[in-house]
């Protein structure tokens, strides 16, 4: 009796440890000097005060919990174990390899993801996918994040206004075993990936989405002061928007119901809202309004007009040392184009000035113009009396002229 307890019960030990460990085998982490972001393909043997004491290298091994919001630490006495399927950041002081040993992973538990922040760990081989292909796949995700140990910055893919995974580095990574990420995540999420090929189940189901606001015009850099619309492709839908960087709710910011004015440089955010959906992304749009200063339009010392006498045209700017630019010929003056004033003008016949003023680190002028008809009457010829000829006597000559 005794003896079928103990095969049975060796029989059911077996059965259970294969479900999830085999083997002892060792995986190597090639750490760099600074933070790396790992995960364990192998179910360590080793506690995480443990595995620092044996790596003289590594100074701090942290996790974090996504419920609290906090990262815990070995030192600290909040992270003990350590274990395959979860991510974990190292510090080290140099670079070096370090070996792990453990048992081989052959099956691993679902992954409980909370909305906000989830840093997860691979343990095993995946079917090659990219940043942007997960989150085009699952809605849920609002973004990723990969750190760049050698750079000491993250590689990161967000989702933007329009529900597309942005790239905000220029880079599109894989994930891959080994490596563990910060999720983002939209909603609480059940994530499995034992079979290869990573799935994320939302716990509750995601309404539509409302629209993302857009705005007229585009963020871009202007000289002036800009005057933006924003709209929304849902019908029916609010439109709330901030001007102070903070994002805009249900609760935060102002209702969009005209244009608004931007005259300096700031940064928009609108979410569009509507019953019964999910609220939008949020759109931003950096404004950089650089406001330069435009010199003042010329003017001219005789008003346009016909005149009956020849005069002299000075042309002025109220900007100090703005230099003039002038035509005669009914063209447009411009840098290339025209004479540079230095001394006033003598209009004659039918004339159309055209003139400019500009000068360093100001927007030219707009062009004023001015037409002058000069018509000046012409003096009729003296009459000469008696008129000329052959006389056999002495005149007395006269000279005379009609006008007066």
């Amino acid at each position: 009796m005794i003896k079928k307890f103990f095969s049975a019960a060796f029989i059911l030990i077996f059965i259970f440890s294969g479900l999830s460990y085999s083997q002892t085998i060792q995986q190597t982490l090639n750490l760099k000097a600074g933070f790396n972001f790992v995960a364990f393909t192998v179910k360590p043997s080793q506690t995480a005060s443990e595995f620092i004491a044996s790596n003289p290298a590594v100074g701090e091994i942290y996790a974090y919990n996504s419920a609290a919001g906090s990262f815990l630490s070995s030192r600290e006495g909040t992270l003990n174990s350590l274990n395959a399927g979860r991510g974990y950041i190292i510090k080290s002081a140099s670079e070096t390899a370090v070996n792990v040993s453990g048992t081989e992973i052959t099956a691993l538990e679902t992954i409980n993801l909370k909305a906000g922040f989830n840093l997860i760990g691979f343990s095993k081989a995946l079917t090659a996918i990219k940043f942007s292909e997960l989150m085009a796949a699952f809605g849920n995700i609002n973004g990723i994040y990969k750190y760049n140990s050698a750079g000491g910055s993250f590689i990161q893919a967000v989702r933007n206004g329009a529900g597309t995974a942005e790239l905000l580095d220029g880079a599109d990574p894989s994930l891959a075993a080994g490596q563990s990420y910060f999720f983002n995540m939209h909603s609480d999420a059940l994530l499995n990936y034992d079979g290869g090929t990573i799935s994320v189940l939302t716990l509750e189901p995601v309404k539509e989405k409302v629209a993302a606001p857009e705005f007229t015009p585009k963020a871009f850099t202007y000289t002036s002061a800009q005057t933006v619309t924003i709209s929304c492709a849902t019908p029916g839908a609010t439109v709330k928007y901030t001007l102070d960087g903070t994002e805009p709710s249900e609760t935060n910011g102002v209702t969009f119901t005209q244009p608004i004015v931007i005259s300096s440089t700031t940064t928009l955010r609108a979410i569009a809202i509507k019953a019964g959906m999910a609220d939008s992304y949020i759109a931003t749009a950096n404004y950089v309004i650089i406001i330069i200063r435009q010199a003042a339009a010329p003017v001219f010392s005789v008003p346009e007009g016909s005149y009956d006498r020849t005069f002299e045209v000075a042309i002025s700017s109220a900007t100090p040392e703005a230099a003039i630019r002038y035509t005669l010929d009914w063209s447009t003056p411009s840098a290339s184009n025209g004479i540079l004033y230095s001394s006033p003008i003598v209009p004659g016949g039918n004339v159309l000035i055209k003139a400019y003023a500009s000068r360093p680190g100001m927007r030219d002028s707009d062009i004023s113009q001015a037409r002058y008809i000069i018509a000046v009457p012409k003096i009729p010829a003296p009459e000469i009396l008696p008129p000329g000829g052959t006389y056999n006597s002495p005149q007395s000559i006269s000279l005379s002229c009609a006008t007066e």
